[in-house]
């Protein structure tokens, strides 16, 4: 990872946060986050605590589909980082949010980040994140949405997006709050205030 988090820029990165729900409740100016146009890292900036930055990962570089997905200790930029290399592709905004939409396809696999078309959506609770055919796009497409918006910088959630499958508010999320490599990637109830579920790009 190019970015490594000590224990006090993660304070100040809580700090920021805590201001920024603040900031975002008196209706600041959008300035959502900033999409690379190449690939990036996912990582959460939270479950850090022993010094072991989580980034989202494709196990061993698998290119099978339905693949369950990870958060191990980040390590994009390496050279056998190609297993969290996301390429974020702009399909829209949720009409709702007015959040962008993406569907975050893996550089080295070619499959999409998803959830299973197998489980109806009502029961997508703690269920892992898989990566899938791009062209299931009902189960495939992710609305960035930072919860405060008038700092590009600021972490986000990734929310599934709704449409004829599925529907708003379940978002990514790490199934615990530790900093553990293979710590499994899950669909969870959006919640601004769980720092498992808050990510940014690396």
């Amino acid at each position: 990872m190019n970015r490594r988090f000590t224990k006090a820029a993660v304070g100040l990165a809580a700090a920021a946060f805590a201001v920024g729900l603040s900031l975002s409740a008196t209706g600041a100016a959008h300035a959502d986050p900033i999409v690379p146009t190449t690939w990036a890292e996912i990582y959460n900036p939270y479950l850090n605590a022993a010094g072991n930055t989580l980034c989202v990962d494709d196990p061993s570089g698998s290119t099978a589909q339905f693949q369950k997905l990870q958060l191990f200790h980040c390590h994009g930029y390496a050279s056998n980082g190609g297993p969290q290399r996301w390429v974020f592709t702009h399909v829209g905004s949720d009409a709702l949010g007015g959040y962008g939409t993406y569907q975050i396809r893996n550089a080295g696999s070619g499959w999409c980040i998803g959830v299973s078309p197998s489980v109806p959506n009502s029961q997508l609770e703690g269920t892992d994140l898989i990566q899938e055919s791009c062209a299931d796009t009902a189960h495939t497409e992710w609305d960035i949405a930072p919860p405060n918006r008038a700092d590009s910088t600021s972490p986000f959630e990734l929310e599934l997006a709704p449409g004829p499958a599925t529907s708003a508010g379940w978002c990514f999320s790490a199934s615990t709050f530790l900093d553990t490599n293979g710590t499994r990637l899950v669909a969870s109830a959006c919640n601004f205030q769980d720092t498992r579920r808050l990510f940014n790009f690396g």
